[in-house]
């Protein structure tokens, strides 16, 4: 028979708040690239839909 007399400590990652200046980058990021794809006139779902075969092709 098995027992366990003690349990061993683990580690549970965890997530930190971003920073104000993380999500003031993120903001400007998305802002630019809502700018870029407006300019080329591509939509968010014509991005996502070339994302997604290229990935498949990769995996091919």
């Amino acid at each position: 028979m098995y027992t366990v007399s003690s349990v061993e400590p683990y580690f549970l990652p965890t997530h930190k708040e971003p920073e104000q200046a993380e999500l003031e980058s993120l903001k400007v990021a998305a802002e630019k690239l809502d700018r870029l794809l407006a300019d080329k006139g591509i939509t968010e779902d014509e991005l996502v839909e070339e994302f997604r075969q290229l990935r498949q092709e990769k995996k091919n």
